[in-house]
């Protein structure tokens, strides 16, 4: 070309709208329903059958209401904050690209296909979805008991613009469950689809600035589940994030990932990502050494009698298979420390006991500064040397 920078000017100018590249565009489909809504029953199944000429081409939200009645059991406040965002005020209703309102029972192939027409010039493009289970095991009474348990979702996406973005992007993530059974209650539906467990890091979503044609954005939220799963007897006592959950299957997630122009704007792109259920990390190993089976919980090791377990001391170096990691004090109100870290350094990320990560630090003394946490009790995830450990402490002034 004779003139390359003559090209590269109008790109930069306000010409540029000549140089924008669209790229293909997924589907966002927002439902609100319930179980105790009559409509709902044959509206899901026809929505359901309008979707299953499209696969690939969409991502699907259910957000499970309050009403009818004692409305579903797994109304959450995402749920809320979303049916506020919509004003929905009746179900079942569904929205496309959060935009064409209608009822389920209504809906048709030609609201994906309007939407698919639409041009756009944003790619989400998928690079982790994962849920790491962490089990926390004790003696008691020469009993092996699970004394906690939690679970890490981390999603993590990469945004790759071919056009500006004047006014930044506002992108939201859902941790759905791909189908849930236990929900069942009056109106005879038996099983439900994309039902919303979690918002990422809550359903207002990240605003982001400075969205560039050919910049990349990597995109990276993590909640953490505690304990038991509950099924609410109705929506009127709703799970307790710091307590609870109301995942049926770990292996049934995943993360829809979307952006929007503004915060009451259309969907520009969605990407769907099935979350990847790794092997649990815990304080449990077992070994076997000459004929005995060794049961190393922590930093102690046991062996099965006929009355139970029995203690033999703290984990000798023969057989290791794990270590465990001790934090104190506890409650702390400006520094804690770390005792047992494989290495010299560790990656420790902490979280707030409703799973909202507050604070990450790469730890090189055995020393992490929690000054400024509001008080509470908070899970710490500490990584060193490819050794993964949670603990819990509790932060007092």
């Amino acid at each position: 070309m004779k003139y390359p920078f003559l090209l590269a000017f109008l790109c930069l100018s306000v010409l540029d709208t000549f140089c924008q590249t669209p790229v293909p565009r997924k589907v966002l489909v927002e439902a609100f329903c319930s179980s105790t809504c009559p409509p709902c029953t044959p509206g899901n199944i026809n929505l359901k059958e309008v979707l299953s000429d499209f696969e690939g081409d969409y991502a699907r939200v259910d957000y499970q209401m309050s009403w009818p009645g004692g409305g579903d059991p797994y109304t959450n406040t995402d749920g809320f904050i979303m049916r506020s965002y919509y004003g929905i005020n009746s179900i079942p209703m569904v929205f496309t690209d959060a935009d064409s309102v209608v009822n389920s029972n209504s809906y048709s192939a030609g609201y994906i296909q309007t939407a698919l027409q639409v041009p756009t010039y944003l790619q989400i493009s998928p690079v982790e979805a994962s849920a790491q289970p962490y089990l926390e095991y004790q003696v008691n009474s020469g009993q092996l008991t699970l004394a906690s348990s939690t679970v890490e979702v981390t999603s993590k996406v990469r945004l790759i613009p071919t056009m500006n973005y004047e006014n930044g992007l506002l992108i939201r993530m859902a941790i759905i469950e791909d189908t849930t059974y236990n929900n069942v209650t009056t109106n005879g539906e038996t099983k439900f689809y994309s039902v919303m467990k979690k918002m990422l890091p809550d359903a207002h979503g990240t605003q982001l600035w400075g969205i560039l044609s050919g910049d990349t954005h990597q995109v990276s939220e993590n909640y953490m589940f505690v304990n038991k799963y509950r099924l609410p007897a109705n929506s009127s006592n709703l799970i307790n994030d710091s307590l609870e959950h109301s995942i049926e299957e770990w292996s049934d997630l995943s993360v829809v990932v979307w952006a929007q122009l503004g915060t009451f704007d259309d969907v520009v792109q969605v990407e769907k990502m099935k979350v990847v259920l790794n092997d649990p990390i815990s304080n449990l190993s077992i070994d076997t050494l000459n004929g005995h089976v060794f049961y190393h919980v922590g930093d102690s090791t046991f062996s099965m009698s006929e009355d139970g377990l029995i203690y033999h001391g703290p984990l000798s170096s023969e057989g290791v298979a794990s270590s465990r990691v001790s934090v104190y004090p506890t409650p702390a109100s400006k520094e804690i420390f770390f005792k047992g870290l494989k290495g010299t350094q560790a990656d420790v990320v902490v979280y707030s006991n409703t799973g909202n990560k507050v604070r990450e630090a790469t730890v090189t003394n055995s020393t992490l500064n929690v000054e400024g946490l509001p008080p509470g009790s908070y899970f710490l995830r500490i990584e060193s040397q490819q050794s993964y450990t949670v603990e819990k402490i509790v932060i007092a002034y």
